[in-house]
């Protein structure tokens, strides 16, 4: 036998690697191989596969590939991620029985957690799959876990040898060489102890065959457990075999038995109190299994799980005493004792391996099992093994002769009852055993870490699926797939879903995925980061089972899923269980609240999906509706029942229903413009909050309702139980009657609602109306939601914040009749508080002006009514009616008295008229509160008042009326009107310029030229005209001039003035009209004749027009343009999935952002289809690239679009009018070069997802 000796080298540059060696050429020795023979280093490098891998960085840092050849099939693996390279041999090279050995083997996870307990050195054995012909070879394969003191980094050391010994287990204990003469010797202990010991001159041999009394020592020391003095699995293997095959020579075998015994839970103990306590806890445990089992063979295999050999008689009795002990050590509910129990008889095989397996099987049999504690392994156990046995092994053939199937289960809509989607589910139809249970498949696959192939598996058939249906013309509902946790880490999930996605075509938004609550418990940073991939990538993530667990509450912290399905156990006992009811209601209360959706699976009773819709629930899943089948069979199911499906075009407005809250003091909590850059094109942004009252579980504090308005009829969607309440008080018992009395105008108040209405949704703005009905003062508030344009329905939300007068029926029909004449005299009853400055209103009819109380502060509302309803001249009357320091009370006729004033107040016709102010006190309120009262002024007094007006007019001076005449030109013209000094500078605008232009503050016009604003295409003309009326007094009179107004070029009337004092000229005054409205603000003819209807920027007509404008300027002074092409990718998915509503609703997004971000410097049109067009001048400072990407990334961050997620791309080519000096060719360049940038941005997509195939 040669030797091998390993000095250390003095220079600090090579210590790492002869470290490094060295540790493989130990692993060589200690490997148990009898054929390994790997003794001179250069048989050992010839022969031998190794990798160094530094799992604090998760590094592949060192590896060498001899003649055993490589695992992975890449050899270029320096610096290549650990985990990904481990995942990759696992799923590429080694069969399905050993997958799981080799997963815990090699999982970094695992290695840590390894090295902190102390087990450093570890040896398995597998077949794998190995060399470039994929041959099957018998590894042994070496770990040793190594801290290296200068960097603090953990290392762990792989070495990969054939295995040519059959008996190889049997013999394990015949080498057992402890690392810690190595480690003791070189760098990876701390310098001060390498010095001490006096390393440094000394050389070390690793000699086959010769061994020291110390190493013999050693040797025997191996066979025992350090920390329970209990012998250790290889010594337990070799007593129990002799001892067995003893006495079955002897034919003294009786009976004999092996326990494999867990403690259950010992991980939480050792978390609660520390591993110093779990260390003292595991030698108590040591202790009792050799005092009870004395005289037998007893054995700690590994952490907490240890083996007993016994021929006792009463094994039961031994175990209870066993289990009454460790119960009287330490009280603790978190640890459980777990006994498996193999029976040895005449027939039993000799191998103990096998027998411990067949014991730890039977003990997994109660590990979940609070109430049992042993279990015998018996023929229901072996058939178990059996059956898991076959299932691992034959996974594989299952998939690809179709023996799974994928079955799907209807989900549909609460509100609307309609099928809105399906959840895509497994069966195994197996020609052995039949039908296996999906529970026992999966399970059995998650534990032999091959789950993914069924999730990879379901999720390619649901998007052939599609296709199929696709070319046979279906509708086609979202599907939601289940993923398993070890989806994240056995396989690039998200890679996975994207090429199937990409291949059938499938739009993102009809796959959903849901993980269940255990997925995030572990490793939660990881687990979100990949959840939030997913997401980005333009899916949903819905969160499976809520409720199931310990930790769902606090998983909505952590992570933003889209919808939570609640477990289906809410609704066992639903129908006896009152809190039941009241959970529910809290879980969809706090969801909405939280901006996710909810669903409700294993819903089983009309009873239930009634409750489910009273309190929102969104969707609904369970046999009521269908059981999962296959798609046909589901299909044919759902029909008979009478399950419509749901539309593409109804999908966005039945999302937005779905968001009201009907449980919250705000039910429009979550509806909010921020949510979608699109959604004021038929919501509102509702900021008003009803009130700070507590919310109940069923209960909002107010009387709530849905309603669907079409051509004068209105439908309840869904309503609350306090609105149920009201119902009743003001005469209808139900719902359906209440329909019914409106819709056949049976109800006084029809005709003022419907108005109010109206008013609501065309100024978006919420609205409230008072009404009397059975004896009660109703005021009633009114917010608009959302309108279906394909079933020309609206939906409003109804609230009824207070009905007063509650009386008698008989007394209260003739107090209904009076009170409402009574108050048919007022518009509007506020109250006033002075002191709190706060405003309630108690009587509105909303009929005749309109107007609305901010946040119920009275000097904020008055300022309002001020500034939009009063007439202009009579605002400082009006401040003084409600100087309420100034007023003087006069109670001599009694407890009330009052004030009172006439104001012309701007009707909703557009026009003035004349209404009565008073103010009403009552004495003893110390002047904090008073009533406002408002109604139409008689015919006769608003006579007297025009007469009074028309004599004080007479008696204005001269200058007053030239005061008043200018700033009611300035205030109240239709007409943009400047000034601006002699250097052309912008001094000052009118409101109708700023609100013209899109100009929020006129600081950002100010000190400003024409040209410094970017407006014109041509310059020139302006300026010299200006030049003229500053220096030569000339007059600009009606001169027509093109002007860039957001994203549209407007052809405007301009007039120009010199502006003169003291006969000086300082600058100019000028003012504009837009040629493009006519008198009534409606688009002229030739405006709408350029102009696109769906988006309102130019045609493609209006396109070609501004092209030939920026031609003729640069013909005439070289000043060059760049014109941008725009293409929505995909667009015609948004069509097909979403109905072309949806899809004109992403065009109209799209030119919105392009107006609202390039509009003012550039002309923007829709050319046609889903292309876009921008115009704009350009310089040699002009970063087009810059522009594009831009445009790109704004758009792309558009996440949703009226609460449907969707991520719009494109795809954006541009070119210089200097490149081509023809309007023809820059077109056909812009449209190459786009088209070259959609080619371009498909090819990178192709190559990135090669290069994760192959990696």
């Amino acid at each position: 036998m040669g030797d091998f000796v390993y000095s250390i080298e003095s220079r600090e540059r090579e210590k790492s690697k002869n470290f490094i060696d060295s540790v493989y050429l130990w692993l060589a020795n200690k490997n148990n191989n009898k054929e390994s023979n790997y003794f001179s280093f250069s048989q050992f490098v010839k022969n031998s596969c190794f990798f160094t891998i530094n799992i604090s960085k998760n590094l592949i840092v060192d590896f060498h590939v001899g003649g055993i050849g490589s695992p992975i099939d890449d050899i270029h693996m320096s610096h290549m991620k650990y985990d990904r390279a481990y995942k990759n041999l696992i799923i590429h090279n080694i069969e399905s029985p050993n997958k799981r050995i080799a997963s815990d083997f090699f999982d970094i996870d695992h290695l840590f957690q390894d090295y902190e307990e102390g087990r450093t050195y570890q040896e398995e054995h597998f077949e794998m799959y190995i060399g470039a012909n994929k041959k099957k070879h018998k590894i042994c394969i070496n770990r040793q876990l190594l801290l290296r003191y200068d960097t603090k980094d953990i290392y762990a050391f792989f070495l990969l040898l054939e295995n040519k010994n059959e008996d190889i287990i049997n013999n394990f204990q015949k080498k057992k060489y402890e690392l810690k003469q190595l480690e003791n010797k070189y760098n990876f202990l701390d310098k001060e102890n390498y010095k001490d010991k006096n390393y440094n001159n000394q050389n070390y041999k690793f000699i086959e065959g010769q061994a020291s009394d110390s190493c013999i020592k050693e040797i025997d020391e191996a066979n025992i457990d350090k920390l329970t003095k209990l012998y250790n699995m290889y010594k337990f293997n070799e007593l129990a075999t002799d001892r067995y095959k003893n006495a079955i020579k002897n034919k003294n075998h009786g009976k004999f038995a092996l326990l494999f015994i867990d403690m259950n839970g010992f991980k939480y103990f050792n978390e609660e109190f520390g591993f110093y306590e779990g260390d003292l806890f595991l030698k108590y445990i040591a202790e009792q299994l050799q005092i009870i089992f004395k005289d037998q063979i007893v054995a700690r295999l590994y952490d907490d799980h240890f083996v007993v050999f016994t021929d006792h008689e009463n094994i039961l009795s031994d175990v209870v005493k066993l289990n009454s002990r460790i119960k009287k050590y330490h009280a603790n509910e978190k640890v459980y004792l777990k006994v498996g129990i193999y029976n040895f008889d005449e027939f039993s095989s000799k191998d103990i391996i096998k027998a411990i397996d067949k014991a730890k099987l039977a003990c997994q049999n109660v590990k979940s099992r609070c109430d049992i504690t042993y279990c015998y392994y018996d023929e229901k156990v072996a058939q178990r093994e059996k059956k898991e046995h076959y299932i691992i092994t034959n996974i594989d053939n299952a998939i690809k002769n179709e023996y799974i199937e994928v079955y799907f289960q209807p989900v549909v809509r609460t509100l609307t009852g309609e099928l809105c989607g399906w959840e895509a589910l497994t069966r195994w139809r197996d020609p052995i055993y039949g039908m296996i249970n999906p529970v026992e498949f999966v399970d059995t696959l998650e534990k032999a870490h091959l789950i993914q192939k069924i999730d990879t598996y379901v999720i390619k058939k649901v998007c052939q699926k599609y296709v199929e249906l696709k070319n046979n013309n279906d509708l086609v509902e979202p599907v939601s797939i289940n993923l398993s946790k070890l989806d994240f880490e056995l396989c690039d999930i998200l890679d996975i879903i994207q090429e199937e996605v990409k291949k059938s075509g499938i739009p993102k938004a009809l796959i959903h995925f849901e993980i269940t609550e255990s997925i995030i418990n572990e490793k939660v940073d990881v687990i979100n980061n990949r959840i939030i991939q997913i997401q980005n990538a333009g899916y949903q993530v819905w969160m499976d089972d809520f409720g199931s667990g310990y930790s769902s509450f606090n998983s909505l912290k952590d992570f933003n899923f889209d919808f939570l399905k609640i477990d289906m156990k809410f609704l066992e006992d639903f129908e006896f269980n009152d809190k039941t009811k009241i959970i529910l209601a809290s879980i969809v209360n706090m969801a909405k609240q939280l901006s996710i959706g909810t669903l409700a699976e294993g819903v089983e009773t009309e009873t239930q999906a009634e409750f489910l819709k009273s309190i929102g629930c969104e969707k609904m899943q369970g046999f009521l509706y269908g059981k999962p089948l296959p798609y046909h069979e589901a299909v044919a199911n759902i029909e008979k029942k009478g399950i419509k499906k749901e539309v593409a075009q109804d999908v966005a407005y039945n999302v937005i229903i779905d968001k009201i809250n009907l449980l919250n003091s705000n039910p429009l909590l979550n509806i909010n413009l921020s949510d979608s850059i699109n959604d004021f094109y038929i919501l509102r942004d509702y900021k008003k909050e009803f009130n700070d009252k507590t919310n109940f579980a069923f209960s909002s504090g107010f009387p709530l309702a849905l309603v669907e308005y079409h051509k004068g009829k209105i439908r309840y969607i869904l309503a609350n139980n306090e609105y149920m309440n009201f119902l009743k008080d003001v005469g209808s018992n139900s719902l359906e009657e209440n329909e019914m009395l409106f819709n056949n105008g049976l109800l006084d108040s029809k005709k003022g609602i419907i108005e109010i209405a109206k008013n609501a949704r065309k100024q978006k703005e919420e609205k409230s109306i008072d009404y009397v009905r059975n004896g009660y003062l109703c005021n009633l508030t009114i917010n608009y939601i959302a309108s279906n344009i394909h079933r020309k329905t609206h939906a409003y939300l109804l609230a009824v914040t207070h009905s007063l007068y509650d009386v008698g029926f008989e007394r209260g029909k003739w107090l209904s009749m009076y009170t409402k004449k009574m108050f048919s005299m007022f518009i509007c009853i506020d109250l006033i508080n002075v002191r709190e400055n706060r405003i309630e209103n108690l009587y509105y009819n909303g009929m005749s002006i309109d107007r609305k109380i901010i946040d119920n502060r009275f000097d904020e509302s008055v300022d309002n009514f001020i500034e939009t309803n009063l007439y202009p001249k009579e605002k400082k009357q009006m401040m003084d009616f409600f100087n309420f320091e100034n007023t003087e009370f006069d109670f001599q006729n009694g407890d009330i008295t009052y004030k009172e004033q006439f104001f012309r107040v701007k009707k909703k016709e557009n026009m003035y008229d004349w209404f009565t102010f008073w103010l009403v006190y009552q004495k003893g309120k110390k002047n904090d509160e008073c009533l406002l009262f408002i109604k139409n002024t008689s015919e006769t007094i608003k006579k007297l008042l025009e007469n009074r007006i028309v004599q004080k007019e007479k008696d204005y001076n001269k200058n007053k009326i030239n005061d008043e005449v200018l700033r009611n030109v300035l205030e109240l013209s239709n007409v943009g009107i400047f000034w601006k000094d002699k250097n052309r500078r912008f001094i000052d605008v009118n409101d109708y310029f700023l609100n013209f232009y899109g100009i929020s503050d006129k600081d950002e016009i100010i000190g400003k030229t024409d040209e410094e604003m970017g407006w014109h295409i041509n310059e020139d003309g302006p300026k010299l005209e200006e030049i003229k009326v500053i220096k030569d007094g000339e007059s600009v009179i009606n001169h027509k001039l093109n002007c860039i107004v957001k994203g549209t070029v407007h052809e405007l009337i301009i007039n120009k003035r010199p502006l003169y004092v003291d006969g000086e000229i300082v600058g100019l005054i000028g003012g504009f009209k837009d040629n493009f409205y006519d008198e009534k603000g409606s688009l002229t003819i030739n405006k709408l004749a350029v102009t696109d209807e769906l988006t309102e920027v130019f045609n493609r007509r209006g396109f070609i027009e501004m092209l030939d404008k920026y031609e003729r300027e640069y013909s005439r002074k070289k000043i060059d343009f760049v014109l941008f092409y725009i293409d929505v990718d995909d667009f015609k998915y948004y069509n097909d999935t979403f109905g072309h509503q949806f899809g004109d609703k992403v065009l109209k997004t799209v030119a919105a952002y392009l107006r609202e971000n390039y509009g003012s410097k550039s002309v923007i049109a829709r050319i046609g289809g889903d292309e876009f067009a921008i115009i704009r001048q350009s310089n040699e400072n002009c970063n087009l690239y810059e522009i594009a990407r831009e445009i790109h990334n704004g758009i792309s961050a558009i996440k949703k679009i009226d609460y449907v997620p969707c991520k719009i791309r494109l795809s954006i080519g541009f070119a210089k009018f200097s490149e081509t000096i023809s309007l023809n060719k820059l077109i056909n360049v812009a449209d190459v070069r786009m088209y070259e940038n959609k080619m371009r941005k498909k090819k990178i997509n192709d190559e990135i997802k090669k290069r994760k195939n192959n990696s």
